[in-house]
């Protein structure tokens, strides 16, 4: 099965995704970009084991929006028995689901959006939404709340997969375990932003009675959080850096305010940190039921976010945190796009 994936930017959690997927179909993946403008990843070109194009492209600004512009879009159909087109938030993506239309090569949506972080959209925006959901054959979703809003939309459920929106697990199960048992470490990982909830870690820290809180990104509110006596800011990382990090955390805070599925609740787990995740977070899957590798909460008000911190640092264990993300989890995100191709292409030539 010939397989063409097309995505945003090489994000390094997703590359062992797309190894593992190219082990089981003839996959080609495009990226629209090496990097996003917002993230500082560097480029990990010895661990892509698939083939793969950065495309040529120009921004142009559009209303004070930079839109991104990749031509060769029009060429996704060819040769391919399936195209994966990874949101629909882009020009890039509308042209390779139009050329997939015109020329009957089934195409897969594969979305985080949920229906809070599409809350403002506009009544066109939706529509365009729509007519992008009813034309694909089949459906992967970043988690549960993903898969719910693209039933919303209109995708049939049996044609819709669930998926786990998990990172490097390998990499980050590796992490040496530096913690201190009984420790009141807290870890934050991402960008400093009120969208990320970075705003509420002082006032947090010290809610919920946290020794120090290890900040490892950059943003706008870096000056200010430098100021917070339980807060050291590490700046930007690699992600080797991530990973010593979480390994000598005693918990992971995600105090997200909008986050389709954080990344890097899978990989603060993977590497053996409960987590507290933002329960407008689809990553809040990750969280087992009998919270033995960390608590959901609402970030409002901030005093329920805190006792749930309080309570992961009572009663999880990292050993409950590494086993609810094992190792190898990062294969089952690539079955389930697998799966979806499958069905796509079944689904197409049906008579």
């Amino acid at each position: 099965m010939r397989v063409l994936l097309l995505t945003n930017s090489m994000a390094p959690y997703r590359l062992p995704v797309f190894n593992e997927l190219a082990r089981h179909c003839d996959l080609s993946v495009w990226f629209m970009r090496e990097q996003l403008r917002r993230r500082a990843w560097p480029t990990y070109w010895d661990d892509i084991g698939f083939d793969f194009r950065v495309l040529p492209g120009r921004e142009l600004r559009v209303r004070d929006r930079a839109v991104l512009v990749n031509t060769d879009a029009i060429h996704a159909a060819k040769d391919r028995d399936c195209v994966i087109v990874g949101g629909w938030d882009s020009l890039t993506a509308a042209t390779a689901a139009a050329v997939c239309r015109a020329r009957g090569v089934p195409y897969v949506l594969w979305s985080g959006s949920t229906a809070l972080s599409t809350r403002n959209a506009s009544g066109l925006a939706q529509r365009y939404r729509r007519a992008f959901v009813k034309g694909a054959s089949a459906y992967v979703s970043y988690g549960h709340a993903a898969a719910e809003h693209l039933a919303t939309l209109g995708a049939p459920r049996e044609a819709t997969t669930v998926g786990r929106n998990v990172g490097d697990t390998t990499f980050f199960a590796e992490a040496k375990q530096d913690r201190k048992e009984g420790g009141r470490v807290g870890v934050f990982v991402g960008e400093l932003t009120p969208r990320l909830g970075a705003d509420l870690l002082p006032a947090l820290a010290e809610q919920a009675g946290l020794d120090e809180v290890l900040v490892a990104g950059s943003g706008p509110l870096a000056d200010t959080l430098r100021e917070s006596p339980r807060l050291t800011l590490l700046g930007q990382v690699d992600r080797a850096g991530v990973r010593d990090t979480l390994g000598r955390g005693n918990v992971f805070l995600a105090p997200f305010r909008v986050a389709p599925f954080s990344i890097s609740v899978s990989e603060a787990l993977a590497a053996g940190c409960p987590v507290v995740v933002s329960s407008v977070d689809g990553a809040r899957d990750l969280v087992r039921p009998d919270e033995s590798n960390g608590r959901i909460a609402a970030v409002e008000p901030l005093s329920a976010f805190a006792r749930a911190v309080r309570g992961v640092l009572d009663t999880a264990t990292p050993e409950a945190a590494r086993d609810s993300v094992p190792a190898d989890d990062y294969t089952t995100y690539a079955n389930a796009l697998l799966a979806a191709a499958r069905h796509a292409v079944s689904r197409e030539a049906r008579p």
